[in-house]
């Protein structure tokens, strides 16, 4: 009977060769599901626990179906792929609830694929898809596992060396965590990469004599995986760095509060050496360089670059600060040239980030920057798949193709020409780079540097006047457009 079973799914795998029909596969890598050029007929496969199979069902199927879903557990905000078919590639037209209740976010989109943001706390949930050509839902329930997140997850202590910090577990009721530093270092011991409490709030050493980032790690008390941590990554800025130009009263007895003053006059030069020493005066008049621009946009202005084919790379790193209130339920323009029929953008939706590819192919960022405090969005491309970050953490990919030069010019804020609103908020350190920058969790340059690759960067630091300078050398300088024009405010998010 077992050889007759065999030779039965080896016809019916040659016959779908033939046929060109579709094959599904579950988690273990094993054939689930054929299907049938008609998108009717279907055979299921049924394996014991070591992988035998036991049967070949053969059954009619609807327009919609969700035939499998990897991987078969996963935290919450982790991505889930569904198998099926029916699916729409319009993202909008795609609505994935489990439990009946609790909606996931879809991120990406294709006939027989779908991408999203697995459920918290889920147990025990069948999932159900409604797309543009009906409903379907699978048989085999899913259960979130568990996971942490930390907020704030990038953070930069200059002057202000301490930051208390929280965690969401995920998959569990059970809410606590243990913390650590750089992941093995664990709460109450003072390092010199500072201390974590058992309640998450962190002190940066007391000397930080040069920058250098630290990881806040939180790990709940059901696992001892680190691989399910939340992580914040903590950037150790020193806070002044070197004064040039005090003006000091100087009171013997009192503590150092500065360090070395290079300087013997109130008006010095960097590069005298220091004849003073320390300086014991808690009363002191600093001169600081001048803090960075950034632009600030109203949704209907913007800055635009004439066309050139070279902003058209078919592989790229789209990336830029942002820093706005509000969740529109629109999508609302960043930076980009995108159309419908070409090109790509960054956007904001609903709060959160939004990568779109010649108006078919989309991504949307998970975690919420509508906060009014600078989150870095970076959009990458090499052609083949597309990925999404945000602050530096990426929340999966997909495939794509393009982009396709459309003859846009390239926007920042508003795009005129399709009378799309831009964003309602603040813009800094806009860069095109004709190359993969990041391929996996990274820490955003507050004032990034060009590569050889670089096609465009909008420092955004003028400061007055009507246009900025594309100082990746290419000659792509941007002119400041509507009315009124976008307003030059401070501090950007380089100073």
């Amino acid at each position: 009977m077992r050889a007759r079973i065999i030779l039965l799914a080896m016809l019916i795998a040659a016959e779908g060769r033939a046929q060109t029909n579709f094959f599904f596969y579950d988690n273990a890598g094993r054939l689930a599901v054929v299907l049938a050029t008609n998108k009717t007929d279907a055979a299921f496969y049924d394996y014991d626990a070591v992988g035998n199979i036991l049967a070949i069902r053969r059954q009619t199927v609807g327009p919609v179906n969700l035939f499998e879903y990897s991987p078969a557990t996963a935290a919450g905000n982790a991505t889930l792929t569904l198998q099926g078919t029916g699916f729409c590639t319009n993202l909008a037209q795609n609505t994935v609830v489990f439990c009946n209740t609790i909606t996931a976010q879809v991120v990406s989109a294709t006939p027989t694929q779908l991408k999203v943001l697995a459920p918290t706390n889920a147990v025990n949930c069948t999932i159900k898809v409604t797309t543009c050509n009906g409903t379907g839902s699978n048989s085999v329930p899913f259960t979130s596992s568990v996971g942490v997140t930390v907020a704030p997850s990038v953070v930069t202590l200059s002057g202000t060396f301490a930051q208390q910090f929280t965690a969401t577990v995920y998959g569990t009721i059970d809410q606590n965590v243990t913390w650590f530093i750089n992941g093995s270092i664990p709460a109450g011991s003072n390092t010199i990469y500072g201390m974590i409490t058992s309640t998450g709030y962190y002190t940066a050493p007391t000397n930080v004599t040069s920058s250098g980032a630290v990881s806040v790690h939180a790990r709940s008390e059901t696992t001892t995986d680190p691989t399910k941590d939340g992580i914040a990554t903590i950037t150790l800025a020193n806070p002044l760095g070197p004064i040039y130009s005090p003006t000091v009263s100087a009171q013997p007895g009192l503590p150092n509060v500065l360090g070395p003053i290079y300087s013997p006059t109130v008006s010095a030069q960097s590069d005298l050496p220091n004849v003073l020493g320390p300086i014991y005066s808690p009363t002191v008049s600093v001169g600081l360089p001048p803090p960075g621009y950034a632009l600030l946009f109203n949704s209907t202005n913007y800055i635009t670059t004439p066309y050139s084919s070279d902003l058209y790379p078919g592989t790229f790193t789209l990336e830029c600060w942002v820093n706005f209130t509000g969740a529109d339920d629109s999508r609302l323009n960043i930076v980009g040239n995108s159309g419908d029929d070409g090109g790509y953008r960054i956007m904001t939706d609903a709060g959160r980030a939004y990568g779109e590819i010649t108006g078919f192919y989309s991504l949307a960022g998970l975690k919420m920057i509508n906060d009014g405090q600078w989150h870095h969005i970076a959009f990458i491309s090499d052609g083949d798949g597309m990925t999404l970050y945000t602050d530096g953490v990426s929340y999966g990919g997909a495939p794509t193709d393009g982009p396709y030069d459309n003859g846009l010019a390239f926007t920042v804020g508003a795009i005129p020409t399709t009378f799309e609103s831009g964003l309602n908020g603040t813009i800094d350190e806009v860069m095109l780079t004709a190359a993969v920058k990041y391929t996996g969790t990274f820490t955003p340059e507050r004032c990034p540097t060009n590569w050889n690759e670089t096609v465009l960067h909008f420092t955004l630091d003028e400061g007055s006047g009507s246009t900025t300078t594309d100082t990746s050398g290419n000659g792509h300088n941007g002119t400041l457009q509507g009315s009124p024009v976008p307003s030059w405010v401070t501090p950007g998010i380089c100073r």
